[in-house]
This record gives C-alpha cells, structure tokens and sequence, in this order.
C-alpha cells in the first residue's frame, strides 16, 4: 500500500507504529497523548502522558486491572491513538541476580521467541522475562513474570476495546537505570563507595542490591510488601544486608516519593549506615513514558 505524499514528507514513514515494542514509548506517540497504567497489589493507578512528555496526574482505583478498566475505560481510551495503552506490573514478579547467562547478538529478541536458548537452566516454563546485563562483569539482573497473567490482562483489555502497547515492570526498570548509574559512577571513583546498597521501592514492593564497588553482589526482591507510610517491611528488608558488612555501608534510596521513613530509621537504628536519598518526582513514570 503507498503512503501519503504528506506522510513521505514529514518522515511519518520512518516513525514506529504504537504497537511497536521494540521502540521507545515516547517515539511511538509523537503527536498523540498516551495512557501509562500501573497495577499493584490491591490497587491500580495512571498517569497520562502528553505528546510533549510531560506526565500529568490521572487517577487511583481500588482493585484489580477489571475494576480500574470498568472505573476508567472509557477514559483511557478517550486520552489514547487506538486504545494502546502502557502496562506496568507492580506485583507478582520476581527478580534475582544471575550470572553466565547468554550475551549473544540479539538476545533480546531471543528472549522474547526463545527465552531457554538465552537463560539455560534457569528458564521456567510458563515465564516471560526481562534482562539488564552488567556492562563489564558476567552478573545480570533478570525479571520473570508469569505468561497467564500476562495474558489474562491481555484478553482483559481486549474485551474492552484496549491494547497494550508494552508490558514491563517499573520497577525493574528503576533497579536497573539506577543500579547502571552508579556502577558508572562508581567505576569513575565519583559514585558510591566500596561497600553500597541500593534501595528502589515504589508503591508496595521494593529491591535491595548490594553493591562491592562496582560488582553486583546480592539482591533481595519483594513484591506487594508494604503499604503507604509503613516503611517496616522496607527496613527490614534492608537491615540484615547492613549487618552482614564490618564497615560503613553508603545506603542509596531511589523512589518515585521520598522515603525519609526509611532512611530515618535506617540512621537511627544502623550507625554504619550513611543514607543518602536520591529520589526525584517522578522517577518512575518518567522511566516508562519517556524510554
């Protein structure tokens, strides 16, 4: 089928449809708003995202993804190009620290068709999978969700006139652009110190990995642990990673909210714990709107 003469001109050819997975969010809607939902425990919220990239506030529904789509159906497909959406899964899923797995020229993708030919003995039938590799070492963080869920919210949008544009995990995506940042930072001698945790949290589940300079050493990953204003499960998440070091361990929280509960505590409780906060307004919806 040839294209619109407008379309050759303006570069609309080259552009990647909004199904397009393998491009970036904000490439996908150049001229068009877009919806970013996010499901956690017990609740759902979203945010819409303007063609600008700009992030405005959307709502919060009590429940599962079939609540939030009766509440907000109608409204996401109102704010969207065809109903696609953006799906983040805040529960059910687990991440753990790996190492050897496969580097192999598309990997991506062959963890997409062929996941068991990139993971080895550790595939899982039945799992869909993410993978952030270390950029110089052999460690690798690796996110699995299971398939039904997956297509349980798939066949749930469907009936509802809606697409999702991308499935992801927020979460995982946070663990990962910041623990890539101060692996770098660090290797640059700028960053964190020897001995380094890292905290990412948002909205009930949160990751903790253990950093010796510039190596991924340990990771522990709860989902749907906490509630808003109880940090306790956090902490506790925390505390004995910070009791197994002989030495002052640099204590880093990244979150989509302050969490000075955490780090007050953390500080009175683990004087060899130097705190610092780096979180920033809207860190997580900018990960999966703008990337």
């Amino acid at each position: 089928m040839s294209l619109p003469i407008k379309d050759i001109l303006t570069f609309a050819a080259f552009r990647p449809e909004p199904l397009d997975r393998g491009a970036t969010w904000a490439s996908r809607f150049p001229k068009h708003n877009s919806v970013l939902v996010n499901l956690n425990k017990s609740s759902v919220n979203w945010r819409i995202r303007q063609k600008n990239g700009n992030i405005l506030d959307g709502g919060t529904v009590e429940g599962d993804l079939a609540e939030a789509i009766a509440t907000a159906g109608d409204e996401w497909k109102d704010a969207t190009q065809g109903g696609v959406i953006g799906l983040s899964i805040n529960n059910r899923f687990m991440i753990a620290l790996e190492t050897n797995l496969s580097r192999k020229q598309g990997y991506r993708e062959f963890l997409r068709t062929n996941p068991k030919s990139v993971l080895g003995s550790k595939y899982e039938r039945g799992k869909r999978y993410a993978i952030e590799h270390h950029p110089e070492l052999n460690s690798s963080l690796l996110l699995a969700v299971d398939e039904g869920l997956v297509k349980d919210m798939e066949e749930q949008l469907h009936k509802a006139d809606l697409k999702a544009g991308r499935i992801s995990c927020g979460l995982f995506r946070m663990l990962s652009e910041s623990a890539l940042e101060v692996t770098d930072s660090g290797a640059g001698g700028k960053g964190a110190a020897a001995n380094s945790l890292l905290v990412v949290c948002y909205q009930g589940s949160a990751c903790v990995l253990k950093m010796q300079g510039g190596t991924w050493e340990e990771l522990r990953s709860r989902s749907g642990i906490y509630e808003d204003g109880d940090s306790e499960p956090v902490v506790s998440l925390v505390e004995p990673m910070i009791d197994a070091s002989a030495s002052t361990v640099d204590v880093m929280i990244y979150s989509d909210f302050p969490q000075q509960l955490v780090g007050d505590q953390l500080q009175q409780t683990r004087p060899n714990a130097r705190v610092r906060e780096a979180s920033a307004d809207g860190l997580f919806w900018d990960l999966i709107g703008n990337h």
